[in-house]
């Protein structure tokens, strides 16, 4: 099929990358990929969900929460960064929690219905 098609050749654009113009391509596939996941949940939200306006946008809470969560990853990356250097942190003030929590596990999950 053409999908088909279409991830196998973005495979072998990443696997090729140094070769003239694949990382164009690469792109332009990655653009098409992310053109088609809006198109297709936009469609899907609005046929199967009666969503209307933003709640359309597929999974529109993470996508309003990225930048949060980027940044969110670039403190903790200097909070390693800086402990692999022996440079003190404020990892005591952060919010983050210590691994092994069970926060984003299905613990405390509780099933709607």
């Amino acid at each position: 099929s053409g999908l088909a098609r279409e991830a196998h050749d973005i495979v072998w654009n990443v696997e090729h990358i140094n070769h003239y113009g694949k990382a164009v391509q690469l792109l332009r596939g990655l653009i098409l990929i992310g053109f088609l996941y809006l198109v297709i949940g936009v469609g899907y939200k609005f046929q199967a969900e009666g969503a209307r306006g933003v709640d359309m946008i597929p999974h529109i809470g993470f996508w309003m929460e990225y930048p949060e969560l980027c940044l969110d990853g670039v403190k903790y990356a200097s909070i390693l960064v800086s402990e692999a250097l022996g440079q003190p942190t404020s990892r005591a003030n952060s919010s983050f929690q210590k691994l092994g929590s069970d926060r984003d596990t299905f613990a405390h999950f509780e099933p709607s219905g």
